[in-house]
């Protein structure tokens, strides 16, 4: 089993859990960038921190991201005794 692109995060940038926290990286950013409507001044990322709803949902999606992780690893451990089939070039082996 090969994911492409990678399921966890990689060099690249480009892997499931990458994309993923970009997501939700970028939305917390946008509390930054939003002036105010209340004073003009300032932005709504003291109130974003505060929010400890928004950091539960962030922990219950890293435990759940880690739970398919660690089900994904059971999976393919399961057929690591049978890695020669794939890993052996046939040509070199016979």
């Amino acid at each position: 089993m090969i994911f492409d692109p990678t399921i966890e995060c990689n060099g690249k940038g480009n892997g499931i859990k990458d994309i993923l926290l970009k997501i939700v990286n970028d939305f917390i950013s946008i509390s930054g960038l939003m002036v105010r409507l209340d004073t003009q001044m300032g932005d709504y990322l003291v109130e974003i921190k505060d929010q400890f709803v928004i950091y539960g949902a962030y922990q219950t999606f890293t435990k759940n991201f880690q739970d398919i992780l660690d089900a994904t690893k059971e999976f393919i451990n399961q057929y690591k005794d049978k890695e020669f089939l794939w890993r052996e070039v046939l040509s070199e082996s016979f």
